[in-house]
């Protein structure tokens, strides 16, 4: 197994090895986005080569999507964190239009059945937050 082109961000184990007629191998890829601009997309192609007369080569496509916003949220905290991996993790907090957080409660509205009365298919439960989204 190989990546064909130059991708820094991708380790294969074992990179060779031998096969006995209809023997099987696992093979571990390893992804490594540290350093990637956010947002960015990486792409590469992970080569298998046999000796078989029909498909000596297999091409694997590969597509890693590195995430322009994350924030880790640890909901039962008080104060902000850091992992042993180095992932920050922040408090939750109510949630503000182009940020994150959890809407109150209270904000939500619930009722059950639709208008008039049961229908045909039983009770229906319906519940809307700000801005029309459960």
């Amino acid at each position: 197994m190989k990546e064909q082109g130059d991708a820094s961000w991708l380790r294969i184990a074992p990179a060779s090895g031998d096969l006995a007629p209809d023997g099987t191998q696992k093979g571990a890829l390893t992804l490594d986005t540290k350093g990637a601009t956010p947002g960015s997309v990486l792409t590469g192609t992970l080569q298998i080569a046999s000796e078989s007369g029909r498909t000596p080569l297999v091409e694997l496509p590969l597509k890693i999507v590195v995430p322009a916003y994350q924030v880790g949220v640890d909901a039962g905290a008080g104060t902000a964190s850091t992992d042993t991996r180095g992932d920050g993790w922040r408090p939750d907090q109510e949630y503000a239009a182009g940020s994150y957080g959890a809407r109150p409660r209270a904000a939500f509205l619930a009722t059950e059945g639709p208008p008039g009365g049961g229908g045909p298919s039983g009770p229906v439960t319906r519940r809307a937050g700000p801005g029309g989204g459960p």
